[in-house]
């Protein structure tokens, strides 16, 4: 994966994941950190998913992410 190519990637779904993200955290810098996590898991498995599937996948694990953050966050509690 080029540097390049990651760049369009995540012009193009950084949105869309920060949204799904959001919508169920409320919170700017967990959704941040949520959609941080999700472009990571995606540069670890670039070679495994398809171009026509990256926003479906990233919405996916973004959250499934959040699931995972928000259970961390109420395990502090």
């Amino acid at each position: 994966m080029t540097e390049e190519k990651l760049r369009e990637v995540y012009d193009k779904y950084y949105r869309l994941v920060m949204k799904a993200a959001y919508d169920v955290l409320k919170d700017f810098d967990d959704s941040q950190d949520v959609c941080q996590e999700v472009f990571h898991k995606l540069i670890q498995k670039w070679n495994k998913v398809s171009p026509e599937d990256y926003a479906g996948w990233l919405a996916l694990t973004a959250r499934r992410s959040w699931i995972s953050s928000k259970k961390v966050i109420e395990n502090m509690r």
